[in-house]
């Protein structure tokens, strides 16, 4: 039996840059698992920071879901640094710029 600890369905966002639409994220999908350490890396303007602005809730998705268990008992963090982002659910996720529990 797996034990995910995040869930990410389908989820896409486009913000607006007045009026002229940008498509950041296209249908992305991912579970983590508990125990697991999953890393994003992509080039600069790839949708590591807005996969990771969603997940922590600061940016809403344009469509799809993002599902975790109640945070009282996810020890998850998300870090992102230079072209990557990981997902850590035990351990330690670091990153120059977010290192910031869930």
């Amino acid at each position: 039996m797996t034990d995910t600890i995040l869930s990410i369905r389908d989820v896409s966002k486009t913000f607006d840059a007045g009026g002229h639409f940008v498509k950041a994220l296209d249908d992305v999908s991912l579970d983590v698992e508990r125990g697991s350490c999953v890393a994003i890396v992509g080039e600069s303007g790839s949708g590591k920071s807005t996969l990771a602005n969603i997940v922590l809730g600061i940016y809403p998705p344009s469509s799809g879901e993002v599902s975790t268990p109640p945070k009282s008992q996810m020890t998850a963090r998300i870090g992102t640094g230079g072209d990557s982002a990981a997902i850590a659910s035990s351990g330690r996720a670091r990153g120059s710029r977010i290192d910031q529990a869930v």
